[in-house]
């Protein structure tokens, strides 16, 4: 958890000020960035004709993966260019999957999928994983 800074506080800080924050390691700046930009990323799913869920879930993804590559030391000079292309290029990989027929990642193989021993271990990892909407037709 980040020191005692409220995220209220952070909200009146500049983007640089909370990238360098959150290169630190301080949760809550990046909560005032996320804050910030979330509104606008996800109008620019919709834009990108993603359904609602499927907006959520790219941004969503989009989101940990900047975290994620922040935390490890990405260089970004402009976090707001950087959060739309991130955005855009985690956009663009749902659709081509979707697209493509493949499953998703939340999609389990048939062949995968568990059987009538609930012991297994694989079981108790993945207990109803969903089908995605390929594997529903075959």
């Amino acid at each position: 958890m980040s020191p005692g800074i409220s995220v209220r506080l952070l909200a009146t800080q500049s983007d640089e000020r909370l990238l360098a924050l959150v290169r630190d390691g301080h949760e809550r700046a990046f909560e005032a960035l996320v804050n910030r930009y979330r509104k606008p990323l996800l109008n620019y799913c919709r834009r990108l004709s993603l359904p609602e869920g499927r907006a959520e879930d790219v941004l969503q993804q989009a989101l940990l993966k900047t975290w994620i590559a922040l935390r490890d030391g990405a260089e970004v000079r402009d976090i707001k260019a950087w959060l739309y292309r991130v955005v855009h290029n985690t956009a663009v990989n749902v659709v081509r999957t979707t697209a493509s027929g493949s499953p998703t990642r939340r999609c389990a193989p048939a062949a995968a999928r568990p059987t009538s021993s609930a012991g297994s271990s694989y079981a108790r990892r993945w207990p109803r994983l969903p089908r995605c909407r390929s594997c529903s037709a075959r």
